[in-house]
């Protein structure tokens, strides 16, 4: 009788140690299933990364991103694209200009640094480049830059356009690198950025003493002549370090193409 009036409380206690031990196991597989989701999400992003591309206030038809140093299978994911290469000729960047070709990709190419570091002068190579980028966006191309990292040449240069080129402020300038890439924005730096406010500030104002004197008119911009040349042959236009131009042929299926 002693057995038989001990058994249910028995068998409820062992039934209340086998819910606890389920709740137990249910906890891991829910944290092992939240981890594993993760590292496939991660895995995802590192098998498939792809530059965020925007489309520009005053630009628009285009759409620009900024990037690090492409591999062939990102370059043939972002489609037709016109690559923007800001590294310099000893970053094995005959490698990069042969992947681009071979994927009948259009190139340009300016030595960053070099044309940055140039005493006290503007950046006026920089601002050519811009010009043509522009010119692109506004043609509606799609158009992505890089250096090796996609941080402080990638960086600085997005700011030169959004804010030379586009005329935006630099908050809205910051704003918008930061929407392309956030790393960029984040690592490039303030230092940086105002640095490039103030190479910038002789050509800003140049470009609104011209805008005045033509009643606030269109938009001039550094390196204006060598859009004309390109725009009357039919072609984009970007000098190279040589003094060479770098040929971009209309979008696919473009008239004319």
């Amino acid at each position: 009788l002693k057995f038989v009036a001990a058994a249910p409380v028995q068998l409820s206690t062992m039934c209340a140690a086998l819910e606890s031990s389920l709740a137990g196991v249910q906890s891991k597989v829910a944290v092992l299933q939240s981890r594993l989701n993760a590292a496939g999400m991660a895995a995802a992003e590192t098998v498939k990364p792809e530059p965020h591309f925007v489309r520009l206030p005053g630009a628009d038809s285009g759409e620009f991103g900024l990037w690090h140093r492409p591999t062939k299978k990102q370059l043939m994911r972002m489609g037709d694209v016109v690559v923007v290469n800001l590294m310099a000729p000893d970053e094995d960047l005959q490698d990069l200009q042969d992947m681009a070709e071979n994927l009948g990709l259009p190139w340009l190419h300016i030595d960053f640094w070099k044309h940055y570091h140039n005493g006290s002068r503007a950046p006026r190579g920089i601002t050519d480049l811009c010009a043509e980028v522009l010119r692109l966006l506004q043609g509606g191309r799609r158009v992505v830059v890089h250096c090796s990292a996609g941080i402080h040449r990638t960086g600085l240069f997005a700011y030169a356009l959004l804010r030379f080129s586009l005329g935006m402020t630099p908050a809205e300038t910051r704003e918008w690198i930061g929407r392309m890439r956030e790393v960029t924005l984040r690592q490039c730096g303030e230092r940086r950025f105002t640095d490039m406010e103030r190479k910038l500030g002789p050509l800003m104002l140049r470009r609104e003493a011209a805008l005045a004197r033509r009643g606030g008119a269109g938009c001039e911009v550094a390196g204006a002549a060598e859009v004309a040349r390109a725009e009357d042959s039919g072609l984009a236009l970007c000098q190279d370090d040589s003094g060479q131009g770098n040929a971009v042929p209309p979008p696919h299926g473009a008239a004319g193409a």
